[in-house]
């Protein structure tokens, strides 16, 4: 099909300019792009109308991503593009590949970016973490507690808040067409408002130990009470 003349023709280039960074990125783009108009164009945006065929396709360009990303050496075009990539394959209903691509992301955005670039990614990547259902084995909050790791500040945690806050909600505040988020998926369950109640304590607890404070850091003491869609979690505070 025309994907496949599309892919041979990106893997020619990624061959024959291998040392040019741009070349290498624009690939990438290239092959993001066309999974999400096979998508668009095959499936009318939904990927539970995906064929066999379709889907390999998707799949293929996603593939294409993975092989490629690793050759980049620029730690932020490649952060933005394994985003780029982990949205494509989740929109497309490849829930697997865009967990892989997001937390190789949160891992690499851990080692190599700093500061402000470094949160405004991981904020990015707590939007996507949103979407993505939990984990039959390691739980349903898995990709979100690499997020948490991710935060090497401890003060750098309050930008996960609104993560936090958004999982608690009855219904997220927005869905991924075809898919099944944290919100079906664990709706009622106890054992995961207990996770979750349990890490929105940690990111609380961790944002107010501000190192750069001239004082000791305070230690939580209290227990403070906030509602979410009808249910109660306790959060600590000082």
């Amino acid at each position: 099909g025309s994907h496949e003349q599309l892919l041979g023709f990106l893997s020619t280039c990624r061959r024959s300019f291998h040392k040019l960074a741009q070349v290498q990125e624009l690939c990438v783009h290239l092959a993001c792009q066309a999974a999400a108009k096979i998508l668009a164009r095959s499936c009318g945006g939904d990927p539970q109308r995906h064929t066999a065929a379709t889907l390999d396709a998707a799949r293929a360009c996603v593939a294409f991503c993975h092989v490629t990303l690793p050759s980049l050496q620029q730690a932020q075009p490649k952060l933005n593009l394994m985003l780029q990539a982990a949205s494509v394959a989740l929109m497309n209903g490849l829930v697997s590949q865009s967990e892989s691509l997001v937390r190789g992301a949160v891992a690499l955005a851990r080692e190599e970016a700093e500061g402000a670039e470094r949160d405004g990614f991981l904020r990015q990547c707590a939007s996507l973490c949103l979407l993505l259902p939990g984990h039959p084995q390691r739980g349903p909050l898995y990709v979100a507690k690499d997020l948490e790791e991710a935060c090497a500040q401890e003060s750098d945690k309050i930008s996960l808040l609104p993560m936090v806050c958004a999982f608690a909600q009855e219904s997220l505040p927005y869905h991924c067409r075809g898919l099944d988020s944290n919100d079906v998926l664990y709706a009622g369950d106890e054992d995961y408002h207990r996770e979750l109640q349990e890490t929105g304590g940690r990111v609380i607890a961790g944002a107010v130990q501000v190192r750069s404070l001239p004082f000791p850091a305070v230690t939580p003491t209290k227990q403070k009470k906030h509602k979410f869609a009808g249910r109660t979690y306790i959060f600590l505070s000082c």
